[in-house]
């Protein structure tokens, strides 16, 4: 199933059972002609140990997507926020 994605949607997903609560939140999108739709997104609510640090990561502020990973992923728009500055690790 193909979604109308816009930014600042929050989509739940289907998530690791650990993470029940955690959403994606729609950055940016962008179309190549090689790859179509690419969805930038954030991801809040994880819990992912860092193996170097020992620290937990509770979030990640953008991953590229092509539309169709993430249309088989997502499972319901839950809400519509102001999108979060990522242009900083964008342009890096």
């Amino acid at each position: 199933m193909s979604h109308e994605y816009e930014p600042g949607q929050v989509w739940e997903y289907k998530t690791r059972l650990k993470e029940p609560a955690s959403t994606v939140t729609i950055l940016k999108i962008e179309h190549y002609d090689d790859l179509g739709d690419v969805v930038h997104i954030s991801l809040n609510d994880i819990k992912i140990t860092n193996p170097l640090k020992g620290n937990v990561v509770t979030s990640v502020p953008r991953m590229p997507f092509i539309q169709s990973a993430l249309d088989a992923s997502v499972t319901r728009l839950k809400t519509e926020t102001a999108v979060p500055d990522f242009e900083e690790g964008y342009n890096a």
